[in-house]
């Protein structure tokens, strides 16, 4: 009974050891397309998604890195709505009053083809200012550090005096 009792002592020491050593990593508070147009309505600041796809290996490397750094993440949650979006979801989806629906014809969600501008290259992430705004798509893998210059420059409605080029050219980013 000792040995039990003492076994169990042992693993309940290690269970709040393992606890206490490692906190949890923050991470984006993700929404759904529906979720973030009610935050827009209730309080507007700019959207960003991630247009991804089940199959797509850089994607989900992105998940695994850039997602997880921790500036960027921070960053994104407390200046945007942040949306991650399957560009083949079967689900209709209700955005800026517009019912989008799967594409059978190219095998992709309407509203991944809207917010792509028909350029359906993952993985994609999507700047939205506000939902009837034109969507800027940037497309392909990004490092947390590449993506420093224009989350800042969605993020903040001043910058957009400028274009994101001229933005750029003085842009020093702090992200390592």
């Amino acid at each position: 009974m000792q040995k039990v009792t003492g076994l169990v002592g042992f693993l309940f020491l290690m269970l709040i050891l393992l606890s206490v050593s490692n906190p949890p990593k923050p991470a984006i508070q993700w929404m759904s397309v529906q979720d973030a147009m009610k935050a827009y309505d209730a309080k507007p600041k700019p959207i960003f998604v991630d247009v991804y796809t089940d199959w797509c290996g850089w994607c989900k490397e992105m998940d695994r890195t850039s997602f997880r750094h921790p500036k960027l993440v921070e960053f994104i949650n407390a200046n945007f709505y942040p949306v991650k979006f399957n560009a083949e979801s079967p689900d209709t989806v209700l955005f800026n009053g517009r019912q989008f629906s799967f594409n059978m014809d190219t095998r992709a969600h309407r509203l991944a083809e809207y917010l792509l501008d028909g350029q359906l290259e993952f993985p994609a992430m999507v700047f939205l200012p506000a939902p009837g705004e034109k969507p800027a798509a940037l497309f392909g893998y990004m490092k947390a550090r590449e993506l420093e210059a224009p989350l800042r420059y969605f993020a903040d409605s001043s910058l957009r005096a400028m274009s994101f080029i001229e933005f750029n050219k003085n842009f020093r980013g702090s992200w390592k």
